[in-house]
């Protein structure tokens, strides 16, 4: 969970952009979601909508008011992708790397960084903060997404925000959100994400698809 007190404070210049996207249809009969959410069974052809619109969980609801703000992006398929402006909005932000989390697994997540990365974004998975419907199912997910996105856990994600706010790139982590981990073993430079806002040399990337990736960041949560 965010640290509210310190959001308030994190200049609008600095840090990551925190999207989320969720289910919620722009009809109130969901006639215009997906052909394939439609045939799916009525959690996904009965979506919320204008006058029931989605909810959230206290602990992950997006915070539009404080700081730099969230955004929320509702969406009625399974790729994030395919029914949203996303793409979009990212390179109005000037956005070129995605920390992507959430559920399912191996259904909304995989088939969101497959897309993100043939559009040209690199991609890192956050394994521990994303869930399927089964074990199985989240390691399918995560085998799927292999090739197309580095897997990492949460506390080497923040590892790594923690040493680019120490070169000045991000606004500072509340140590409370650093959980204690063993160190990590001395790492290449082409095993790590440079959250940087500036240009760099290109590195290459430990996955099939080379791209320079070193200007900017966003958190997804789909």
């Amino acid at each position: 969970r965010r640290d509210d007190d310190h959001y308030n404070k994190v200049d609008n210049n600095f840090g990551s952009e925190i999207i989320f996207t969720y289910l919620e249809a722009l009809t109130n009969d969901c006639r215009d979601v997906s052909l394939d959410y439609k045939l799916s069974g009525p959690k996904l052809s009965n979506l919320p909508g204008p006058t029931t619109p989605a909810t959230f969980l206290d602990n992950i609801k997006p915070c539009t008011n404080i700081g730099k703000g969230d955004i929320l992006i509702p969406k009625t398929s399974c790729s994030v992708f395919n029914s949203t402006n996303l793409h979009y909005v990212l390179q109005n932000l000037h956005i070129e790397q995605l920390v992507i989390c959430g559920q399912l697994t191996d259904q909304c997540v995989e088939s969101a960084v497959r897309d993100a990365a043939d559009l040209g974004y690199f991609v890192t998975v956050v394994e521990d903060a994303c869930a399927a419907q089964s074990v199985d199912g989240h390691s399918k997910g995560l085998w799927g997404m292999k090739g197309f996105a580095r897997i990492v856990q949460t506390a080497q994600v923040l590892k790594e925000l923690e040493e680019a706010r120490k070169d000045g790139f991000v606004a500072p982590i509340p140590s409370a959100l650093l959980p204690p981990v063993e160190p990590y073993p001395a790492m290449n430079t082409s095993e790590s994400i440079t959250f940087a806002a500036k240009p760099s040399t290109p590195m290459l990337l430990p996955v099939e698809h080379h791209h320079a990736s070193n200007d900017s960041e966003s958190i997804v949560i789909s």
